[in-house]
């Protein structure tokens, strides 16, 4: 698509200037369609990984979403974008070990706390990874960004805080680890993928993340065939996991290309927030609270800001 912008701009004999502002516009449909896309994708995955979660410990089901992802990758990844650079190695297997570490908290923090307890602190992730972003990337937020950082953090800390004592419970807690390690994350990510292809870099991630939980799970259980039959025990669920998993990374990888990683997951955060209430209340059986729907529209509100400043 963008080669037919160039040529539309080359046919009405616009300036190089003008050429610049227009593109990203031309293009901005199919970001737009990528973070959505993306953001459900993630945002039911969590539901699904909570779900099996229940059953067995937090590597199986880390590690056994990632392994089903590895058959498809290697049969719909075209050779040629089996390529990368030198310089892939330290963001790719940087962003592999810090996904793992990632993956493990965030499973046990779902074991721990409900969805509606824990999901919102992901709200988290878009302010750590502006600050990243900046550091790393030169990606800058505007005054609407900041506020809605601003939003994003009294919103989470509200819904952490409990009636008595503002203090987070242990699933909380080890969410906000998880965001900050995954604000970490998409930088390298970013970097991975401009050193390779998307599609390479999600496989070496696929392959990295599941190898890394099926010698935990290993470990954990002292049997070798741990790995194999925790997902055979819920093999339908980690098959459907794992191609939204699948989706939900790819699609957010080429979201990277239209836009700052920190809106990517601005916009990631916002949708899950809104469905982690609405699939734990269905699903679950969880408690909504008017303390929860509040904070929970606060960042949601925060986000948007974010997500939406120029």
């Amino acid at each position: 698509m963008r080669i037919l912008a160039e040529e539309y701009i080359t046919f009405l004999n616009l300036e190089p200037q003008v050429c610049e502002n227009l593109l990203p516009n031309e293009i901005s449909i199919i970001g737009v369609t990528l973070l959505i896309v993306s953001s459900l994708s993630w945002s039911i995955l969590d539901t699904l990984r909570k779900k099996i979660g229940t059953d067995i410990s937090a590597a199986s089901t880390a590690g056994g979403i990632c392994l089903l992802q590895v058959p498809f990758l290697l049969l719909f990844t075209p050779t040629d974008q089996l390529t990368f650079q030198s310089s892939y190695f330290l963001f790719g297997i940087g962003s592999v070990f810090l996904n793992v570490v990632a993956g493990y908290l965030f499973i046990r923090s779902l074991q721990l706390s409900p969805l509606s307890k824990t999901i919102p602190f992901l709200s988290f992730t878009p302010v750590f990874t502006a600050f990243f972003g900046y550091i790393f990337l030169d990606e800058n937020l505007p005054m609407f960004g900041l506020l809605g950082i601003a939003l994003v953090v009294l919103g989470a800390l509200y819904l952490g805080s409990s009636e008595k004592i503002r203090s987070f419970d242990r699933g909380s807690s080890l969410m906000v680890c998880v965001a900050l390690i995954w604000s970490i994350t998409p930088v390298l990510d970013k970097r991975a993928v401009a050193a390779s292809t998307t599609l390479f870099h999600t496989l070496i991630l696929a392959i990295g993340i599941a190898g890394a939980f099926g010698i935990v799970a290993a470990l954990q259980d002292k049997k070798l065939t741990a790995f194999p039959v925790a997902i055979g025990k819920q093999w339908k669920l980690f098959v459907i996991a794992g191609i939204l998993n699948l989706v939900a990374v790819y699609t957010q990888f080429e979201s990277f290309q239209y836009f700052p990683i920190s809106y990517v997951e601005a916009c990631k955060r916002a949708l899950g927030i809104i469905l982690a209430f609405l699939l734990g209340t269905f699903f679950f059986s969880e408690k909504v609270t008017l303390k929860g729907a509040i904070a929970g529209l606060v960042m949601i509100i925060g986000t948007a800001l974010i997500l939406f400043s120029k």
